[in-house]
Order: C-alpha cells, then structure tokens, then sequence
C-alpha cells in the first residue's frame, strides 16, 4: 500500500540487521494468532533478527531504549497484530504504538510495517515509508507477506477506498515483478558444496526410475539462499500415456513435491 523510495523489496545480497517489533492490541496470552512465523520466515532466510515483544502498552522509558537501540539496524520491521475488538469503535493500533512507529521514522529508522489484518492502520503513522497489508493474521497470510517483503512474488491490489482516502499514498506498482534474484545460482564449490551428495541423488535415483517406483524426476539443491545444484532424472513427468521428458523447467503439482534439510 505504500513504499516511499523503493525500500521494499529487501535486498539479501546487502548487509541486513533487523529489529523486529511484535505490536500486539493485546496481552500475548490473549493473542494467540503470534506464534513467531514472521520470525521463523526471517530466520529461513538467515537475515539476522532480533525481536521485540510489545504488548498494548508501552511506557517512555521503554520506548526511548528501543528508539536508543534501533540506530544499530539497517532496518526496523513493525509486524502489528491488531484484532478487531466487539464496542471499541475503531481498529486503531494502541497510541502507544503508533507513537513509537512516528519516533522511529522521525529518527531516521528505515522502518517497513506489515499489518496482519486491518488496512487502515496507516492513518495514524503517514510517515512510515512502507506499508503492507496482508489484510489476515492466518499463517498462510504471514508467510506470505514476509515473502512478499523480499521480492519472492508479485504483489498487487489496490488499497481500499477508505485506506486511500485517510493518507496520501504512492502505491506499490500492481505490475511489480518477482526479483530475478528469488532463486538465484551459485557456483557449488563457492557454497562449500561438492559433487559427492549429488551423485549420491544420481545413484539411488536411477534405479528407483528403472523399476518404476516414480516416473521421473527434478532435484534442486540449495545452500545460503542460492541454488547450487540442478538436475532432471531421465524419465517422463508422469505415469499415464502421454508421456512428456522431464526437464530442470518441468513443473509439478503440489502433491508431487518433496523439500528435505540436511
């Protein structure tokens, strides 16, 4: 919904040091959609996180220390869980929140925030540089915005009437594309991968396609965020009479793929 001077998508290939805020409307006990995915995602993805848990509260003393540790991040990502309270009135984020997200740009923080939920947040921090709205907290919605904040898909949408209205915004290009870099190669031995494990693939791959355990197959191996290794098993895509040769390119249906970490 917004992205004042490109800071999205994050670059993998620059330094990146986040500090990470959970802004809950609630006590963590009473909020049980944060179960730590946005963290897990950036740990996947080894970008160095460090977190903090802020519940509906948060006094001058706690915020001036975080605004005093910030300055050592190259960013400050802001994951605001805010559920929908029956006689509230509004959907706001508490004040103390909003304030924090105001100090930290005021500051000079790069500071992203990503709602898990209500679009509207942004009126009460028009100057937060970015701002995406997964528009849900279900944990396909956090996995996804947190894909979506590296340039792993395409984003899309435009924000609501009401949300456009409340702020003046720069919208995120409907068209943007996925990074080229999303699955990028790398040379094996430069990962500190050797040709041993992939011809062990070769081995046992071979006789499972000659007895026909599996039609054919794909293997990708993949080290620190980059693909090093890359190979079509000789057979077909599948069983049935129409048979098609497998390629590195040829495509799957979910059900068909296997993921392994060693």
């Amino acid at each position: 919904m917004k992205n004042d001077g490109g800071l999205i998508p994050l670059k993998r290939e620059e330094p990146l040091h986040i500090l990470h805020l959970v802004m809950s409307s609630d006590a963590r006990v009473d909020n049980m959609v944060i179960q730590g995915i946005p963290e897990a995602e950036l740990a996947a993805r080894r970008v160095p996180t460090d977190t903090v848990w802020l519940g509906p509260e948060v006094s001058d003393a706690t915020a001036e220390r975080i605004l005093e540790r910030s300055a050592g991040y190259t960013h400050v990502l802001a994951s605001a869980f805010v559920k929908v309270g029956a006689f509230r009135g509004n959907a706001d984020m508490s004040e103390a929140h909003a304030a924090l997200l105001e100090a930290l740009v005021s500051a000079g923080r790069k500071v992203i925030v990503v709602s898990y939920g209500s679009p509207y947040l942004l009126h009460q921090f028009p100057d937060v540089p970015a701002y995406v709205c997964s528009y849900g907290w279900v944990e396909t919605s956090q996995r996804a915005a947190i894909s979506a904040l590296f340039g792993e898909q395409p984003v899309d949408g435009p924000p609501p009437g009401h949300a456009a209205g409340a702020v003046r915004l720069r919208a995120w290009p409907a068209d943007s594309e996925a990074r080229d870099d999303a699955a990028r190669r790398a040379v094996p031995s430069r990962r500190g991968s050797g040709p041993t494990a992939w011809r062990s693939w070769t081995t046992c791959s071979a006789p499972a396609v000659a007895e026909r355990r599996f039609p054919g197959g794909v293997a990708a191996v993949g080290k620190d965020g980059a693909l090093v290794h890359t190979c079509a098993r000789s057979g077909s895509s599948r069983t049935t009479r129409t048979r098609t040769p497998v390629a590195t390119d040829t495509l799957y249906d979910l059900a068909s793929l296997d993921r392994r970490w060693w």
